[in-house]
């Protein structure tokens, strides 16, 4: 099969020729996915991704010689639990090796935030 087979379409053009019902059970999925987030987590579901997940709450020194991994990880696993937000890196240098980024979470390095890869 070839692309003149199947052409490519945008998600625009695809959303134009989805029929209605489709898009409005999507829609309704994602809505009640946040209702569950929200309710699981305390929350309203206004407050979705606007949480702050500070790594020196999970433990993170920031003195340079510490291993901080366990800590940034445990702030991006646990944002990303809570359905998104950012995972904040306040003022100091923060020694981690490899970690894993996951969707809806924002990492943020305050100005004088460092991260020493090892």
């Amino acid at each position: 099969m070839t692309e003149r087979d199947h052409p490519l379409l945008t998600r625009r053009q695809w959303l134009g020729k989805a029929p209605l019902s489709f898009v409005a059970a999507s829609l309704a999925a994602g809505v009640a996915s946040e209702e569950a987030v929200a309710a699981r987590t305390g929350e309203s579901p206004d407050m979705l991704g606007a949480r702050v997940y500070n790594i020196r709450s999970y433990g993170a020194k920031g003195d340079g010689v510490t291993m901080d991994t366990g800590a940034l990880q445990a702030a991006i696993d646990a944002c990303n639990r809570d359905g998104g937000g950012t995972v904040l890196v306040p003022a100091g240098t923060f020694a981690i090796g490899t970690i894993e980024l996951k969707s809806n979470v924002t990492l943020h390095l305050a100005a004088a935030g460092k991260l020493l890869v090892s």
